[in-house]
Order: structure tokens, then C-alpha cells, then sequence
């Protein structure tokens, strides 16, 4: 039984390695990008700038899933309001990962 779950372990942290594994932390920790919405997976979204490529997710909260943990419910909700294509700025922090603090449609620059 312990080798079933120390595979299936395994197999799901290949599975997503944007969710498990830390990023090199960047020099800045906060910012802001404006760009489109190059992709969408759930609650990860990929937005693209001229200048940037930002691969961006919401806090996790609760601790361990078992325990309830998971990604930020309000920011998950917001997100289902947004497509891909659409352009937007996102607000980011740095904690392992890029975190979404905050998102909204920007009209697109002629």
C-alpha cells in the first residue's frame, strides 16, 4: 500500500510541475503586467506582454488539501470571468511561484 501512494506521489508531481515545483525566485518580487491572456488552464493563466511571459496562479490557502487547503476561492471565481485572448493587467507577487493579488480587463493599446 505505501508503494501504491509513493508512486501515485510520483506520477502526479510529473503530471503538473507548474503547481509543485518552486520557481527560481526572480529579481523583482511584485509587479504588475499588461498583456493578453496567451493561455488558460483552471486557475493558472499564462499572459503574455511584449516584453514579458508571465505563467501566474492564485495564493494557496488552508494548508493541505486534505485539510481544506486550496487555491484562493475569490480569486478562483474571478477568474472563470476571464478567456483566453482577452487583455488584461494582473497585480503579481513572488512566494514560490507567481501569485495572482489582483486582475482586470485593460482596454488593448491601439
Amino acid at each position: 500500500m505505501k508503494t501504491i501512494l509513493i508512486t501515485l506521489l510520483a506520477v502526479f508531481t510529473c503530471l503538473l510541475p507548474g503547481y509543485s515545483k518552486p520557481e527560481p525566485t526572480p529579481d523583482q518580487t511584485s509587479g504588475t503586467i499588461t498583456g493578453v491572456i496567451a493561455r488558460k488552464d483552471g486557475p493558472k493563466i499564462v499572459v503574455e506582454s511584449k516584453d514579458e511571459r508571465l505563467q501566474l496562479i492564485p495564493h494557496w490557502r488552508g494548508g493541505m488539501p486534505k485539510d481544506g487547503g486550496g487555491f484562493d476561492e475569490k480569486m478562483v471565481k474571478k477568474l472563470k470571468r476571464f478567456e483566453k485572448g482577452d487583455y488584461v493587467t494582473v497585480d503579481w507577487e513572488f512566494s514560490e511561484h507567481y501569485r495572482i493579488l489582483s486582475i482586470h480587463k485593460t482596454a488593448k493599446p491601439d
